[in-house]
């Protein structure tokens, strides 16, 4: 992420929530309670995209997905996926 991109990033702190008369809330508890990979593959299902994949890749559809859905929640390496897939 280049220094502009960064500078672009919100983080608020609590003068923000003062100032908004807003309460800092909690990140939406159903990722907590199904998991972060089933999510990512219901959305898939629930866009079409997992039947587009499947078409594609055939039996490499799923591993397509949780690879992505891992890069997209840890960073894009690589490193430690198998720890991450086994947790779940």
């Amino acid at each position: 992420m280049s220094t502009y991109e960064k500078s672009l990033v919100h983080i608020p702190n609590d003068n923000y929530f003062e100032l908004y008369h807003l309460e800092p809330s909690l990140p939406d508890v159903s990722v907590w309670d199904y998991g972060y990979s089933y999510l990512v593959i219901r959305v898939c299902r629930e866009t079409g995209l997992l039947a587009c994949i499947s078409r594609v890749f055939g039996a490499h559809a799923m591993d397509i997905i949780v690879m992505a859905a891992y890069v997209i929640r840890e960073g894009n390496a690589m490193d430690g996926i198998d720890d991450w897939q086994s947790d779940g």
